[in-house]
């Protein structure tokens, strides 16, 4: 790779970045314990292991929820759907934005002028409601979360390629770099927001059931939030070293 690139030079300033690098830990953390967790702490997320809401403890480290199930073992395997729907859902966003915004900034004229009266469309529309009348018009699944959430998130993205487009420096850096409490409908699947859901009628009787199963969704979250806050200063030619 060529150090004198904008890619290399953005790589170079995002692994400097001490902040965006603490985000790169906790997530890869999250993630190897959702991979990895179940098998190593052994203990089924469906089984009963105890009495309803009981406390944190050396059986159950994180207590259990209002069936007796244990939290922690919830949580890793929560992980899993959790972060399937996330990257999914931000590929698809990210896939269809970045389209949208190179074609509307490479093209321009008219093309530019459609593609973006397209984008304010769904730019003016209630997000959150519009994902939830997706899942219900289809059967609420991983997939049709997914979905609904990358096919309402993409305008920022497609605004940011377009005018990196219209900027020659911008345009040549893509080119060369290569740049819930929705309901699942199968009862089988955890993930963090339907546990959080799922008990929070119980917080002021038993706060860790969801409390941990926050804590989880925050640290992911903000890991990913401060990833991109570091890609969009390494990306930045005012931050170039």
């Amino acid at each position: 790779m060529n150090a004198r690139s904008p890619f290399a030079r953005a790589l170079r300033a995002f692994l400097r970045n001490p902040v965006a690098m603490a985000g790169l830990v906790v997530l890869a953390l999250m993630v190897s314990a959702s991979i990895a967790g179940p098998a190593l702490y052994g203990v089924d997320a469906f089984d009963i292991v105890g009495a309803p809401m009981t406390p944190p403890d050396a059986e159950a480290w994180f207590g259990t929820d209002y069936l007796g199930r244990d939290i922690l073992a919830a949580i890793l395997v929560g992980g899993r759907a959790t972060m399937l729907v996330g990257i999914t859902a931000a590929l698809i966003s990210v896939t269809i934005g970045t389209t949208i915004g190179a074609l509307a900034g490479y093209l321009e004229g008219a093309a530019d002028a459609a593609l973006m009266r397209i984008t304010e469309f769904f730019q003016v529309l209630p997000a959150l409601l519009f994902a939830m009348v997706v899942v219900m018009l289809f059967r609420p699944s991983l997939v049709t979360v997914a979905l609904s959430i990358g096919v309402v998130s993409w305008t920022g993205t497609a605004r940011l390629v377009r005018a990196e487009f219209l900027r020659p420096v911008g345009a040549a850096m893509l080119f060369e770099g290569g740049l819930s409490f929705l309901g699942l409908g199968d009862p089988n699947v955890i993930s963090w927001g339907r546990m959080i859901g799922q008990n929070r009628a119980y917080l002021l009787d038993a706060w860790w059931t969801v409390t941990f199963p926050g804590l989880a969704l925050f640290a992911t979250v903000m890991s990913v939030a401060l990833i991109g806050d570091g890609v969009n200063d390494a990306l930045d030619p005012r931050s170039a070293a």
